[in-house]
């Protein structure tokens, strides 16, 4: 009876977790209920199951139908995925723009009303178009009858039981938290770095009530980069929406977040490696905000630091690239031994 612990699993699974206990209860009797009406109490075979998992639909029709849903522009199958997702990007929206807003404002707080006019705008501008972008992302999956599976994403056709996915093993599974905060993580610090690159640097507040900040880079030739890094972070977004669709490591997933690696590497290094992105004035700016004194210890120690910096950047990415490489090889492993 494998082939009906699946079946359950994917009714089940796409429940709330409150209802999955008794909906499971319940599907396990009423499958055995039809194949003894099929077998009249005689032996049943594989051909009987299928046919009565034929009979009651494919799983995410039957949990639809469990769920009481209407059909919707994101179909039953999607929609939870779809729900979470722009939870998720309009919470990091809103986060990410109201610290970019903060540091704005403890920085210049001399604009006042103009300011939180143009934050509530942008604010509600920026969440309508995340919403829409999703939405018509979505949009589009279900017009070309996409559908979730691991991570393969099929044509839809016929159902079958055949097609059940196997139920995860614990030590593949992903957690949901984790794909969630990544991307979240990724969004905010997206939203921080572009729109207040002017504001990465070393911040002074003096005597006076003003603020000087000494930026690590250089506004122009950095925005130049920023078509490549939106890339990267898009590819970042995929990798985590993939991991959410999957639901468990596969040899497939493990081989993108690969890629993604060695493409994340490829890209960061060709951005910190250019000697043109880093602030050419920056020792000069710390010294005119007064943080340090030209010829003091502390400047020759900060210079030293600055210096280096370019290869320290280099190391730090190459390092973290590689614990994550190690780690998801690891997983690799684990998957081939879960066979």
């Amino acid at each position: 009876m494998e082939i009906v612990k699946r079946y359950i699993y994917a009714v089940t699974h796409k429940l709330p977790e409150k209802q999955r206990a008794d909906i499971e209860q319940e599907l396990q009797g009423l499958i055995e209920d039809m194949l003894e009406h099929r077998t009249q109490g005689g032996e049943i075979c594989e051909r009987d199951v299928e046919e009565v998992l034929l009979e009651l639909g494919a799983p995410h029709e039957l949990a639809a139908k469990y769920k009481g849903n209407r059909k919707y522009l994101i179909s039953p199958e999607l929609f939870d995925l779809y729900w979470v997702v722009l939870k998720i990007v309009i919470l990091s929206i809103v986060i990410g723009l109201s610290v970019v807003a903060v540091i704005e404002f403890l920085l210049e707080p001399v604009r006042g009303g103009p300011f939180i006019g143009e934050f509530v705008v942008s604010l509600i501008t920026s969440c309508v178009q995340g919403f829409a972008w999703v939405t018509i992302a979505f949009g589009i999956v279900e017009y070309n009858g996409v559908k979730a599976s691991g991570i393969e994403l099929d044509k839809k056709k016929e159902w079958k039981p055949s097609q059940l996915p196997a139920i995860p093993n614990p030590q593949t599974q992903i957690k949901r938290s984790e794909p969630i905060a990544s991307i979240i993580f990724t969004l905010i610090i997206t939203i921080l770095f572009t729109a207040s690159i002017q504001f990465f640097g070393i911040i002074n507040f003096n005597d006076e009530g003003s603020t000087v900040v000494a930026p690590f880079f250089n506004e122009e030739a950095i925005r130049t980069y920023f078509p490549l890094l939106w890339g990267l972070i898009a590819l970042s977004i995929l990798k985590d929406g993939l991991k959410l669709v999957a639901g468990r490591w596969t040899a497939r997933l493990a081989a993108f977040n690969l890629l993604f690696n060695i493409a994340s590497l490829v890209i960061l290094i060709i951005v910190f490696s250019d000697s043109a992105v880093w602030n050419p004035e920056f020792l000069n700016d710390l010294v005119a905000s007064g943080i340090v004194s030209s010829g003091s210890e502390g400047f020759q120690t900060v210079s030293n630091i600055w210096n280096n910096t370019t290869d320290s950047m280099i190391y730090i990415i190459a390092a973290i690239t590689i614990i994550d490489t190690i780690w998801i090889v690891w997983k690799m492993y684990r998957i081939r031994g879960s066979k």
